[in-house]
Formats: C-alpha cells, sequence, structure tokens
C-alpha cells in the first residue's frame, strides 16, 4: 500500500484532467474546485513520498533480448525534494488561477492541462526508466503548448516556436536515449553509469544536454522563452518556464552530469562555458528591453547560467550551489 503512494501525483491529476473535460463548459466552479483539490491531494502525497525514501513500484511489461519496458517509479532524494516545489506551485498556481482565470472562455483547456502539466512533471521527478521519463517528459512539453494557446490571440505564434524548439530538444534526447541504450544495455536510470571513454558517450552526453538546458531555457536555446511570453497568461509563464521547465532541465542535467555518465574534465567545461555565457549575454539583452514580459523572460534564462556554471564544476560544493540557485 505504500508504495502505491507513488501512483497519486502521477495518475490522479491525469483523471482529474480528463474528468475536466468532460465537465459542460457553463459550470465553472467546479473545475476550479476540482482542480484546486486535486493539487492539494497531490501535495499530501508528495510531503509522504519525501518521508518515505524507500518507496518503489515495479511493473514488468515487455522483454525481447536485452530491451526491457518496465513502469518503475522509484524516490531518488534530488528527485523527491524537487517534487515538493513542482507540487508546490501546482497547488498555488491552482488557486492563483480561480481568481486569475474567472472571465477567460477556455478555462476548460486551461485546468485540464494544469493538471497534466502536475501529473506529467511529477512523472519525470519519479520514474526510474528512460521510456517512461521520456513519455512524462512529452505530456510536460505539450501540455505548455496547449496552455500557451489560453491565453490572447497573439499567444499563437509563440506557442508554435515553444513546440518547435522544444520539440527539437526532446528529439535530441530521445536519440541520446538510444544510444545510451546500446551503451549501457538498460534503461533503468538507476542502473546506468556509463563513463566519457569514447566518441558515442560523448554524443550521448551532449544530446541529452541539449534537451535539458533547452527545457531549462539556456542559450543558445533559450528564445522560446520570450516568444512564449508575448501572448501566454501570467499564471502560465509563473508555473512554467519561470519555474517548472526549469526544475525538470536542471534535474535531469544534475542526474546525467552525477549520476549516469561518468563525466571527463572537458565535458564539465563545455558546461561552465555555456553558463558563463548565457549569464552574461542574457542580462545584456534584458537590458534593452521595453516590454516587461520579455525582460523578465531574459533575466530568467540570465539565472539558469548560475546553474549551469555550478553543474559544470563537476564538484559537490558546485553542484549543491547550482541546484540551490535553482530553488
Amino acid at each position: 500500500m505504500s508504495s502505491n503512494m507513488l501512483l497519486v501525483p502521477v495518475f490522479l491529476p491525469l483523471a482529474v484532467g480528463i474528468l475536466i473535460f468532460l465537465i459542460p463548459r457553463k459550470i465553472k466552479w467546479v473545475r476550479e474546485l476540482l482542480s484546486t483539490i486535486t493539487a492539494l491531494l497531490v501535495f499530501a502525497a508528495v510531503i509522504w513520498i519525501f518521508l518515505n525514501k524507500d518507496a518503489r513500484i515495479h511493473y514488468p511489461i515487455l522483454e525481447i533480448g536485452r530491451f526491457n519496458l518496465h513502469f518503475d517509479l522509484a524516490v531518488f532524494p534530488l528527485g523527491s525534494f524537487i517534487l515538493i516545489f513542482s507540487a508546490g506551485f501546482g497547488l498555488l498556481i491552482a488557486v492563483y488561477s480561480s481568481f486569475y482565470m474567472a472571465d477567460t472562455p477556455r478555462q476548460r483547456e486551461y485546468y485540464a492541462f494544469l493538471l497534466f502539466t502536475l501529473a506529467g512533471s511529477s512523472g519525470v521527478l519519479l520514474a526510474d526508466h528512460l521510456i517512461f521519463f521520456l513519455i512524462f517528459w512529452e505530456i510536460v512539453t505539450a501540455s505548455l503548448y496547449f496552455l500557451i494557446n489560453t491565453g490572447s490571440p497573439e499567444a499563437k505564434a509563440g506557442a508554435t516556436k515553444t513546440f518547435a524548439t522544444l520539440g527539437g530538444a526532446d528529439g535530441c534526447l530521445l536519440l541520446g536515449i538510444g544510444i545510451l541504450w546500446f551503451l549501457g544495455k538498460t534503461l533503468t536510470i538507476s542502473s546506468l553509469e556509463v563513463p566519457i571513454q569514447s566518441a558515442l558517450s560523448v554524443i550521448a552526453f551532449l544530446l541529452m544536454m541539449v534537451g535539458a538546458i533547452t527545457k531549462a531555457g539556456s542559450m543558445p536555446f533559450h528564445t522560446w522563452i520570450p516568444a512564449a511570453s508575448e501572448g501566454a497568461p501570467a499564471s502560465v509563464m509563473a508555473y512554467l518556464p519561470a519555474s517548472l521547465d526549469k526544475l525538470l532541465g536542471i534535474y535531469l542535467l544534475v542526474r546525467i552530469a552525477a549520476d549516469i555518465f561518468v563525466l571527463s574534465r572537458g565535458i564539465g567545461v563545455v558546461l561552465m562555458i555555456i553558463g558563463a555565457v548565457t549569464i552574461v549575454a542574457a542580462v545584456m539583452v534584458a537590458v534593452v528591453q521595453h516590454d516587461l514580459k520579455r525582460l523578465l523572460s531574459y533575466h530568467a534564462i540570465s539565472q539558469v547560467g548560475y546553474m549551469l556554471l555550478g553543474i559544470g564544476t563537476l564538484t559537490p560544493i558546485g553542484i549543491a550551489g547550482g541546484v540551490f540557485h535553482m530553488l
């Protein structure tokens, strides 16, 4: 029974999100109430998960030779810690949205995809199998696209650019996972430890790194954040690009840098260079902005550079500093 609690933050928001689609548009208060109660229950479940670090779920689905597809959820120290903030942000946004989105015409889509985002982010932080990690990752990406589209008519261009940019980065992530399976012969995250000893391992890391830093909003893959800000609801920008996408992107980067791959000093220098350029260049671009949302977007991008810089040191204190700045 205790391990089954891991299913709550993943499948409860998914189920309620689908239910919200079935509620008639004229009935408004039910959607707000369901979303807030669901987010509150998820937050309570997440607190329990954080306090019970040995919980694990393992459901074998398919095995063909060395390839296996298992539905694995596990509690990781960093993942469970970030999960508290992910669920907490979801609860705050659900409460805020009940006022902010009160008079908007697309509430049904908004609240459904808000809950899908909460479910997908929980799945990313609990998944112990790279295939399901990728599935939950894509749920967050797709939900972001639809949430941006619930804003003003100008949001469509930003949503399209966001989906194209993140979709391309997710393609890199998928290819990197494929190479990683070829090298490690397993897709179980907790069982992977691939040293950077060959060109193929370097390519796998760089591909997965692109997926992580694009999600986080680092340069040179940052342009989707200012584009999305122009028409998206403020609550969407606060929940995803400003907080949740950074949490997930930096989480993935820490996992591949500290757990999945055994990195060389050269790779760390690459991360530090990207971080340093992002810090300086994004602030310089922010200085000349006259639109408040774009200005805040570039400042948010700049903060990602500090996180990359800390992680790129490949030292415990540097990685801890990067994670701390993420929060």
